[in-house]
């Protein structure tokens, strides 16, 4: 495809007199030349001298037989005048991880010279130019030092390929932000401590992207939410650099970059501390863009799994009944990548779930038919707002609790609360758990569907893909539920029991009772979920309507960092147990000073869906039915909050105030 490289000593075309026909020409031209290069790889496959470097089999070849044939018809083509440009990577990326000997280079040039000979392809002159342009090659194959390209050289042209930087800053930026990490968290702790200031931000007052305006300025306000897909954009980045370095353990990228490098970044740009006047609130609700932009990701989310599958099977050979060039690497690498976007998708699906309109409800639906996790939306409806900050939630984690203990109780009493409550919205209407109109059973049945087609048209790998995506989706929303209410309770006002034998009297779900950040980036890729008092007090308020106060009980940072802080329970107990019990003593003293009232606004709807109506648990008016901050006002008989221990009985309780105005 470039200028051809100068030839290289007893080239003919070096000395004077040299033909004027290319060596390609020399060689036969098209036809003479495909049939060679097909040989010259069936020769190397079957050498034992050289098999142990070709084929599907090799750890790092992702390359099938008739792709490697292709390129090495390129390179010949490229090489030696041809009219077919080289598409392929450099002859440095491709052997890089093969590690090839002395002896098995001798090999690969006997091949190619007998190869010649057989089909009749030049004589000895051309010979030996063959065999000077692969001695050029030879520090590139064996991996020795890289000679500079001189100009108009191919490989000067390849060198501006924009993989192998790609790949290097990436490296480089994933290295930087894992040694900024926990300065950075120390340093936010120190802030969210401080819960009389809000933690530091860039720009964090500035009113941008909450203004009132016209089509364009709508359209702004909207515009960074765009940020939900680069979680799913980054699979496909991982996939890319796979294909163009040859490096399987690059489809991690999305691990990698949505908890190290996010977080960090995350970290640095800081808080948005802003909340919209009453009009701005009127003006956001009434934009459309942001409604398209929960279903931009849904419609993304239903098109990427299928893509993705789809390559799966490709590599894997299971489509054209080639070699499996799937390692279980690049497999492992994939899988939890496409989990992970889907995971951080919830901030989408929890969005579309708690809007009143089934059109969207039915669009928050179809990922968790996709992700087989059909159950979710009833459970976090009128389970986990129902009894969220206590006990009786599977999805309230108590102060001490590890990640790893809570996870699988979580997993499985949540589907057990989903059931429950699915046989008495249906017993409730005359019907049994057993029915076609049942909202957890039928859709199942339509994931099994979806996983068998994926399995008897895609492949078993690209079955495995689909599974593994769709219990990291569950885990991680279930890890999301570890961190949102850690080491927060309700007080229980009696023994009043449902009729699961569940506690069921417990004081009105407050804006001390969940976990808030006000951090930028992870807003705009989460649909604003970080601001999760607001949503627990006022579940009807629309997401770009969300406020923050610096008086809630403050993470140090967005929920990508805290989930990766998660994994590691002594670090997670070491950065948020102060945190804890500065928040309960926090609210402790807002009930005996009565000012808890007058920080936070009148207002409260804690269930909001279609299938709800407003006011049929706790309900205030001026929840999601008003605008704006209205701190007028107090809310008295305020119950003090109740810290718990690991799974047992109060641990810590703040003393009541005994007289008014303490």
């Amino acid at each position: 495809g470039g200028p051809e490289p100068s030839p290289a000593p007893g080239h003919p075309e070096a000395e004077p007199g040299a033909p004027a026909s290319s060596l390609w020409d020399r060689l036969g031209g098209e036809d003479k030349i495909r049939a060679l290069c097909n040989d010259i790889y069936d020769r190397h496959a079957a050498d034992p001298l050289t098999a142990p470097w070709f084929g599907a089999h090799v750890r790092g070849n992702i390359r099938k037989e008739a792709e490697v044939k292709q390129y090495v018809f390129e390179f010949f083509s490229s090489g030696i005048g041809g009219p077919h440009a080289y598409t392929g990577r450099d002859m440095r990326s491709v052997h890089r991880h093969m590690e090839i000997g002395d002896h098995a280079f001798h090999a690969v040039a006997y091949h190619v010279l007998a190869a010649m000979a057989s089909h009749e392809a030049g004589g000895d002159a051309e010979r030996e130019e063959v065999l000077g342009i692969l001695q050029s090659l030879r520090s590139e194959v064996l991996g020795g030092p890289e000679p500079s390209p001189g100009p108009g050289h191919p490989e000067a042209e390849r060198a501006a390929d924009g993989a192998p930087m790609l790949q290097h800053a990436l490296l480089v930026a994933l290295g930087a932000s894992a040694a900024l990490f926990f300065p950075l968290v120390l340093w936010r702790m120190a802030m969210a401590l401080d819960s009389g200031a809000n933690n530091l931000g860039i720009c964090q007052w500035s009113a941008a992207f909450y203004l009132k305006g016209g089509a364009l300025t709508e359209f702004l306000n909207a515009l960074p939410y765009i940020l939900n897909l680069a979680p799913l954009a980054t699979v496909f980045l991982g996939i890319y650099l796979r294909e163009a370095t040859g490096n399987d353990y690059l489809t991690f990228a999305t691990f990698f970059i949505g908890f190290v490098g996010v977080p960090v970044v995350d970290m640095i740009i800081g808080e948005d501390s802003y909340n919209p006047t009453p009009e701005q609130e009127t003006a956001l609700r009434e934009n459309w863009w942001f409604s398209f932009h929960l279903c931009l990701y849904v419609w993304a989310y239903v098109a990427t799994v299928p893509a993705v599958a789809y390559y799966v099977a490709l590599e894997s050979g299971f489509l054209d009944g080639g070699a499996d060039g799937l390692s279980c690497v690049a497999l492992a690498g994939i899988s939890s990548s496409l989990g992970i976007a889907s995971g951080f998708g919830i901030g989408c699906i929890h969005e579309l779930i708690h809007r009143p309109s089934f059109l969207l409800l039915n669009h928050g639906r179809a990922v968790l038919l996709l992700s087989n996790y059909n159950h979710f939306w009833v459970e976090h409806l009128f389970g986990h707002h129902k009894r969220v900050a206590t006990d009786e939630d599977p999805a309230s984690s108590a102060m001490n609790e590890p990640l790893w203990t809570f996870i699988w109780r979580c997993m499985y009493q949540s589907f057990v609360s989903a059931c429950r409550l699915e046989a008495r919205f249906q017993r409730a209407r005359g019907r049994g758990f057993w029915c076609i109109e049942n909202r957890i059973l039928v859709p199942s049945l339509a994931s099994l569907l979806v996983d068998a087609c994926i399995y008897r048209f895609l492949g078993p790998k690209a079955l495995v893909v689909q599974l593994v995506q769709s219990f990291l989706t569950a885990f991680l929303t279930d890890n999301t539920n570890y961190i949102e209410h850690y080491g927060l309770r309700r007080s229980r006002r009696s023994d009043k029991k449902d009729e699961w034998g569940l506690h069921n009297d417990y004081e009105q779900p407050g804006w001390m009772h969940s976990w808030n950040s006000g951090d930028r980036l992870t807003n705009w890729m989460l649909f604003k979920i970080q601001r999760h008092p607001d949503h627990h007090v006022n579940a009807g308020r629309p997401y770009q309507t969300l406020r923050t106060f610096k008086e809630s009980p403050t993470y140090p940072t967005g929920y990508a960092g805290m989930i990766f802080l998660s994994w590691f329970p002594p670090l997670f107990f070491a950065v948020m147990n102060p945190l804890v019990k500065k928040a309960i003593a926090d609210h402790a003293s807002q009930v005996r000073d009565r000012s808890y009232g007058r920080i936070f606004p009148k207002g409260a709807n804690n269930i909001s869906s279609v299938y709800q109506e407003k006011g049929a648990d706790f309900f205030q008016p001026g929840s999601e039915d008003s605008v704006g901050v209205d701190s007028a006002g107090e809310v008295s008989g305020q119950p003090d909050p109740v810290l718990l221990g690991r799974g047992g009985p109060a641990a810590v309780r703040i003393e009541k105030a005994k007289k008014k105005g303490q």
